[in-house]
């Protein structure tokens, strides 16, 4: 097996991770979470638009992301305008032959036919079609699979969910050298309204509901918009978003985001809003 070492190669790491803790962390959001949870709505991918750009610009930068899709609507990749660097990397999503999500590359490119990764998520699954539990390695080189050297680090992360399939928990194991590992749990709970607790939210659709992989990958089933956009197209959906800092997968940036959208038609023909 051959290891990799690309400390030489990139001088800013920005993603650091503490291996050498047993401390143990929680971050609820709300209260009452499986009451709210049990009541609140379902929510529903929105199948008429799905995101084809997303532009994020301030004084001294802009950075284009453009979105593909296999035939059966699911992201393909998320690729960034800049030669894959920290803050501007490309995104790569491969499925099984059940459509299932196996893995999410978080790459800054591909050398002769393998990913110079950032991290590399591989995700399993319960018999109802859940994703349960998945093992994401750190700073590697990989083809078909990543290369589990161990040697960067890796975490693993377990997932649980409510009665209307909503991820509600969230506990990720980071392991370092051999004994040392450090957990995080994150919880989330949902009000009457369909949206997550301790938010302020519009009245629009939620741009994650444009793909169940987004609501999953963002930690977002909420019904409605957590930040207010300034416009937006004729599906409710945020078109532009000024002076606050937006994330959308790990991307996030201040200053403003402007979204563009492949929508379908009444007569079934496509546009761009």
């Amino acid at each position: 097996m051959r290891l990799l070492n690309l400390s030489t190669k990139f001088l800013v790491v920005p993603l650091v991770f503490v291996f050498f803790s047993c401390k143990k962390t929680e971050i609820t959001t709300g209260e009452s979470q499986m009451d709210l949870a049990a009541s609140a709505k379902k929510p529903k991918e929105v199948k008429t638009c799905e995101i084809s750009k997303m532009t994020f610009s301030n004084s001294e930068d802009q950075f284009v992301y453009t979105f593909t899709y296999n035939k059966q609507g699911q992201p393909l990749s998320v690729i960034s305008n800049k030669r894959g660097t920290y803050g501007a990397l490309h995104y790569y999503f491969r499925y099984d032959k059940k459509h299932q999500l196996t893995d999410v590359i978080e790459a800054f490119r591909i050398e002769e036919g393998q990913y110079l990764y950032n991290t590399w998520q591989r995700f399993q699954y319960n018999t109802k079609g859940l994703i349960v539990s998945d093992s994401t390695f750190y700073f590697g080189l990989g083809g078909a699979f990543p290369e589990e050297t161990f040697t960067n680090g890796f975490w693993t992360t377990q997932y649980t969910y409510d009665k209307q399939t909503r991820l509600i928990k969230v506990t990720r194991t980071d392991f370092g050298a051999p004994g040392e590992t450090f957990e995080t749990i994150d919880t989330y709970a949902y009000n009457n309204n369909g949206n997550l607790d301790g938010y302020t939210f519009d009245n629009k659709v939620n741009i994650n509901r444009t793909n169940a992989i987004w609501m999953f990958l963002n930690r977002d089933y909420s019904l409605n918009n957590k930040i207010k956009a300034q416009t937006y197209n004729e599906a409710g959906l945020p078109l532009t978003i000024t002076n606050e800092w937006f994330n959308f997968l790990p991307v996030g940036r201040e200053g403003g985001v402007v979204f563009e959208y492949n929508c379908k038609k009444s007569s079934n023909e496509n546009e761009t809003l």
